[in-house]
């Protein structure tokens, strides 16, 4: 059977034709994204490492939000995505409304509790002085960006569910090259400007996100007459349609809610282990990040072609699909393991750390390559296939007891039971990824995923 599929799947060229025209633009916007973020740690990583640790913790509570932020705007790409294969612009544009509006419910309480209290935000993670003062300083400035970057990722969904992905492409990387210019001159006093560190890396994220979602504004309410409509057509929805559309939203949020707060947990406990533990931690993530860039372009991709077609009525085209996106991300992810085990002792050598920081870095990045195959598997029927498929609710719940029942109790007794470092406690949490794969791909072969939230 499997050799059936994947002798099917390399001769699907119209597959591989959507695909690469989805997900190309993704993985290159992401690419650029990455390798900006991987510039921006290096250059405050040059200040030392309580600053990597800072900018560290304000990342994980933008990554909190982030995921938030995102999970409206996926959980209403999900419904986007359908009506556009049914070719309904008028739902379209409603479901758009509502994306809009979610996420900038969501982005003022954030802004609103971090410029009142900022120190007691990075109190949470680390409580060290260093932390606290550069942290709060960073976070304060960096939050103002929220609102633009939330409305950023819902234009950006809704263009790319409506299989136009080049527009956010394009402005995202006009952005980032802003935001990595604006970084390099501020963090280190150039062409005259005063040396800012920490501050100034804020200051041009800040200015990026600003300049990111006034670019892609302009150019997609001019362009896209699909996504775009008058006031009205934008808030014209009943109850009932807006209440069939939170609970999708909300079950995408749930998953992404149980996710990021199990994230902001870990970091919560790596940083009781030491800013050391957290500077490793960070160094580690930022990795991750880059190379997860294919699956979570493959991921996309899926989630959109999978709506589309259910959106058509093509079942057949739909459960292919879904077992395409798991042979190419099997593929993909056993690549991506060992590209991090053959990189790791060079990635670590390239900031300014000390000896035992850049030694845990090096063993965390080891195990994570380890594991790396079955984090892709996850992420690419988690957050595509199934997500694409209407199947959110499962998604979440498999988030949620893997995660809280089995990643976090692992975590917390490696560090406070067993005493380990931090790496030891990092290899523990992945036991999850393996029981949460087992989970995911049962539920692809059930055929019960595939669910027409449009009807």
């Amino acid at each position: 059977m499997t050799g059936i599929l994947i002798k099917k799947l390399f001769n699907d060229k119209e597959y591989f034709r959507k695909l690469i025209f989805i997900a190309l633009p993704i993985v290159v916007q992401n690419l650029i994204t990455s390798s900006l973020n991987i510039m921006d740690t290096i250059m405050v990583g040059r200040l030392g490492e309580i600053s990597i640790a800072s900018v560290g913790v304000g990342n994980q509570i933008f990554l909190f939000f982030n995921i938030l932020s995102m999970g409206i705007s996926s959980g209403c790409g999900v419904f986007i995505s359908q009506y556009w294969g049914k070719g309904d612009v008028k739902n379209i544009r409603k479901v758009f409304g509502i994306a809009i509006i979610g996420v900038i419910l969501l982005s003022l309480p954030f802004m609103i509790v971090i410029q009142l209290a900022p120190e007691f935000v990075i109190g949470i993670f680390n409580k060290e002085i260093g932390v606290l003062e550069q942290g709060s300083k960073y976070i304060e400035i960096v939050s103002i960006s929220y609102i633009f970057t939330a409305l950023t990722f819902a234009i950006s969904t809704g263009s790319r569910c409506l299989e136009r992905t080049r527009p956010p492409m394009v402005v995202s990387v006009l952005a980032l090259l802003v935001n990595g210019s604006l970084n390099y001159i501020l963090i280190f006093g150039k062409l005259g400007f005063e040396e800012m560190g920490v501050a100034g890396a804020a200051i041009g994220t800040l200015i990026a996100r600003i300049f990111e979602f006034l670019l892609l504004f302009i150019y997609i309410f001019k362009t896209n007459k699909y996504l775009f409509g008058s006031f009205k057509d934008m808030i014209d929805s009943s109850w009932e349609f807006t209440k069939r559309v939170l609970i999708l939203v909300r079950d995408v949020v749930l998953n992404e809610l149980f996710w990021g707060l199990a994230a902001v947990i870990y970091s919560i406990i790596y940083g009781h282990i030491g800013s050391s533990a957290l500077a490793a931690i960070q160094i580690y993530n930022m990795v991750q990040t880059f190379f997860l860039i294919l699956i979570f372009g493959l991921a996309t991709a899926s989630s959109v072609m999978v709506g589309k077609e259910l959106g058509m009525c093509d079942f057949k085209k739909t459960k292919e699909y879904g077992y395409y996106s798991l042979i190419l991300g099997t593929i993909i992810g056993v690549l991506m393991s060992i590209l991090v085990f053959i990189t790791a002792p060079y990635i670590v050598k390239v900031f300014n750390i000390t000896e035992t920081v850049r030694n845990d870095a090096k063993l965390i990045l080891y195990i994570a390559a380890l594991i790396f195959t079955l984090r892709s598997v996850n992420i690419v029927l988690i957050v595509g296939t199934l997500r694409g498929g209407g199947d959110a609710k499962f998604g979440m719940r498999t988030e949620a007891i893997t995660m809280w029942l089995i990643g976090l109790p692992l975590a917390l007794i490696g560090a406070f039971v067993l005493k380990l470092p931090v790496y030891g406690v990092v290899a523990l949490t992945f036991a999850e990824e393996a029981i949460k794969c087992g989970i995911c791909v049962k539920r692809l072969m059930s055929e019960k995923w595939m669910n027409r939230v449009t009807e």
